[in-house]
């Protein structure tokens, strides 16, 4: 137990620093007219999330404006960085509302309002950010009720992609097994092999996860994996002769 507490403290040692470093800035700042922090915080940045929520949504609540912020927030190789709202829009070229805003937590989906739309996510999705990722499972309305009312059905849609191998959960990590097999990237992730096209840029469980590829491959076992590639090839080449 103490090798695991100490573990743990080091590896939260950097987070603690940084949430400290905020916190201290917003306790000299907070009683200034306008103030308000936009969080620039991305699925890449090293620190602990629960349920998809980025840490300053629940720590710094109250203080929160993705709108009309007074400074924006982010966290470059972990670093904590702030900014005024005004240099970021200019470095950016962004106008309007900045980063998506977070209006309901749920069991399984967490919902946002994203310019003018609202958006259903998976709760173990990452951090939302469409402007950045490729997010699967996604619902998307114009109000609240209609998210909500086409959750159970995209929950169910879920749970059968993933236990057939069609959903990879994105923690997971993956293996590469051959980088260019007759124009397939190969790969094992989990209980499941899968291919996709190797001229299409580096193999990506969010992509995956999102359909975001022209063609997509999965089985249980390389050798079924290599044999639907083979018969999609072969078809593909008596196609070009004729």
């Amino acid at each position: 137990i103490h090798h695991v507490n100490e573990r743990l403290r080091e590896h939260y040692a950097e987070f603690r620093a940084v949430v400290a470093e905020l916190d201290d800035f917003v306790r000299r700042h907070r009683q200034e007219p306008g103030f308000g922090l936009a969080v620039d915080m991305r699925p890449t940045d090293p620190f602990p999330v629960t349920h998809s929520v980025p840490f300053p949504l629940v720590l710094f609540a109250p203080w929160i404006d993705n709108h009309a912020p007074s400074h924006v927030v982010s966290f470059p190789d972990g670093r904590l960085e702030i900014c005024p709202a005004a240099d970021y829009r200019r470095q950016h070229g962004t106008a309007g509302q900045l980063f998506p805003d977070l209006v309901r937590i749920g069991s399984d989906f967490n919902i946002y309002f994203w310019r003018g739309r609202y958006y259903g996510t998976l709760h173990w999705d990452d951090i939302f950010r469409p402007d950045l990722k490729d997010h699967s499972y996604v619902i998307e309305g114009a109000t609240i009720q209609e998210v909500l009312a086409a959750q159970p059905a995209r929950y169910q849609e879920f749970l059968n992609d993933l236990r057939t191998g069609w959903c990879i959960p994105p923690r997971l990590g993956f293996e590469i097994m051959d980088r260019d097999y007759r124009g397939f990237q190969l790969v094992r992730a989990g209980a499941y092999c899968y291919a996709v096209p190797a001229d299409e840029g580096k193999f990506q469980i969010n992509r995956f996860n999102a359909r975001r590829y022209s063609r997509l491959f999965v089985a249980e076992e390389l050798t079924v994996i290599k044999e639907q590639v083979d018969a999609y090839a072969d078809r593909q080449a008596e196609a070009s002769v004729r």
